[in-house]
């Protein structure tokens, strides 16, 4: 994904793992649904794909349904805010990491004091068969 560092700011849904904030950009989110009430495959599970799922949030269980370009994708997430982010604050992952299969669906991080650090999601990694068969993984281990 290329960000476009020109927006001064652009607003984010955030959900939290562990250590780490998720971030997918808010206009790519067609809704939100409780996880009992997703009908479409296992959602993925960015955060146990990174080690940095907390426990289950049965009462927070929601699924961001995503729009790609291959179609409708869910991502699981607990709780969720809202946050605007100056572009010009996400930071591009080094290419050690950006060469990971792990890594297709990541466009960048940012880094603030008063904040986690926030994993800045590409909804259209999320069409990657690569990034599928991680959440088919994830959903049956």
């Amino acid at each position: 994904m290329t960000l476009d560092r020109s927006a001064h700011t652009t607003s984010f849904v955030v959900f939290s793992g562990t250590t780490v904030d998720w971030a997918i950009r808010a206009e790519t989110i067609r809704e939100v649904v409780s996880e009992a009430d997703w009908d479409g495959d296992v959602p993925f599970d960015v955060a146990a794909l990174w080690g940095d799922a907390g426990p289950p949030d049965v009462t927070h269980a929601r699924v961001l349904v995503v729009r790609t370009r291959a179609g409708l994708r869910g991502i699981r997430a607990g709780r969720i805010t809202y946050r605007s982010v100056d572009m010009g604050r996400v930071c591009p992952l080094p290419d050690i990491l950006a060469r990971a299969p792990a890594s297709a669906f990541v466009a960048g991080i940012v880094f603030e004091d008063a904040h986690p650090a926030l994993v800045v999601l590409d909804p259209e990694g999320l069409s990657y068969d690569r990034a599928g068969q991680s959440a088919r993984f994830i959903a049956h281990a």
